[in-house]
Formats: C-alpha cells, structure tokens, sequence
C-alpha cells in the first residue's frame, strides 16, 4: 500500500472511530446534568474562549502538549472522575464523568507521547442551534450511514477557525425518514431540536486532510458547505 493510501485510510479510520463513539454514546434523556444548577459538573469550555483561547482546552494544545501533561490536567477537572482513568497503554485514555456515573466524558488521543485528538462527550443537553448561536455558523459538515443496510446516519459539523468537530449520530426505527433522508429531502439543511453528542478537537491541518479525504470516491461520506437549519 502506498504512503498516500495509508494516510487516507488512517483518516478514514479516525472519522469513522469518532462517529462509532458517537452511536455508542449514552442516552441524554434521563441521565442528563443540568448546567445551570450544577456548572461543576460539566465542560463548557469548548463554547467559549474564557479559559484560554481554542482550540486549546484547559491550556492543553494539540501537537504541543505532552501525555503527562494531558493526563494530569484531566485529571484535576472537577467534572471527571479522577480515580477512574482508563490508559489504553501509549496510545490513548479515557476519562468518566463525575456524574452520572460511569460514562465518558473525555477521551484523549497520543501519537509519540504528545497530545494528537481530544473527544468531549457532554453530559447535558445541548442543540446544535444554541451552539451556533454561541459560536456562529460552520464552515460545513458531513453525514453519512454507518453501513449501507443501517438507518444510523451520522452528522458532524465543522469550525476550521475552532478547529472543531461536532457530532450527532441517531437511528431510524420503523419506516419513517432517518436523519439522512431528511437531510436529502431538505437540500442540505439541518433538521431543528439535534443534540451535540461529541465535540472532537483537531488540528487545522487534520480537519483540511479529513475534509479532501471524505471526497474522495468509494468513503460513503456526504460533504456540504453549511446551509443552515431547515424550517
């Protein structure tokens, strides 16, 4: 395989291991923090520049900041669950929110002992248009089903300026339009009243090669400047 195949592959795989996360997430109906009451709780970091400026994330930055340092800053946060951290050896780690219980709330991505992706799975209720009232518009975003038999259609929205990706994976049951349909039937308009259900941070440079890379023939992935909500 060739050097230009192997990245895209790779690339593949990250977008396909972020949406994967994304179907697998826990359900915010009844589990969900409420913010107001409880800001300890939760990341809303990613909404705003008060902390520092993003696309750094609690004064970590990706490319820049070591796994030690990572590890460390993740675990002093207030939301997670410092006693609870799961090291995937070199590689990675994943970190559980305070509540509820037992769900990821961060998970972090290494390559040679430096901090390469950083997911965040919030656990309150949040819509995609309250985030682009607060942060305006994407540049565009993608969608795609998880396998050509699956009603799961998977969205992410990107900010090259953020150099952030959000996602929001959901399944169809019966024989009314999945999301994917919707999307179609809409022109490339977003349905109102969608959760964020991740928040992916990347590097400018790896957001431009992943945008190139789900054009390409034969990715199943669907690409689209941003057109705003449907009505």
């Amino acid at each position: 395989m060739s050097k230009n195949k192997l990245q895209t592959c790779l690339r593949i795989i990250s977008v396909l291991v972020f949406q994967l996360l994304l179907a697998s997430c826990f359900s915010l109906d009844s589990k969900a923090i409420d913010p107001t009451e409880h800001p300890n709780l939760v990341d809303q970091s990613w909404l705003s520049d008060q902390l520092c400026t993003v696309p750094c994330w609690y004064g970590l930055i990706l490319g820049e900041s070591s796994r030690v340092d990572a590890i460390a800053v993740a675990e002093s946060l207030a939301f997670l669950d410092s006693k609870d951290v799961k090291l995937m050896a070199t590689t990675g780690a994943s970190f559980l929110c305070k509540e509820p219980p037992n769900e990821v709330c961060v998970a972090m991505g290494f390559e040679h002992g430096v901090l390469s992706n950083l997911w965040i799975y919030p656990n309150y209720q949040i819509t995609l248009e309250q985030v682009v009232k607060k942060l305006g518009p994407p540049d565009s975003f993608y969608f795609s089903y998880k396998d050509p038999e699956s009603k799961n259609c998977n969205l992410s929205l990107l900010w090259l300026h953020r150099q952030i990706i959000l996602g929001h994976s959901e399944t169809q049951h019966g024989f009314q339009d999945d999301l994917c349909d919707r999307i179609y039937k809409e022109k490339g308009k977003i349905p109102k009243g969608l959760l964020v259900q991740g928040v992916n941070y990347k590097t400018l440079n790896e957001i431009k090669m992943i945008i190139e890379t789900i054009q390409e023939p034969g990715t199943g992935q669907n690409y689209m400047l941003w057109k705003g909500f449907s009505d």
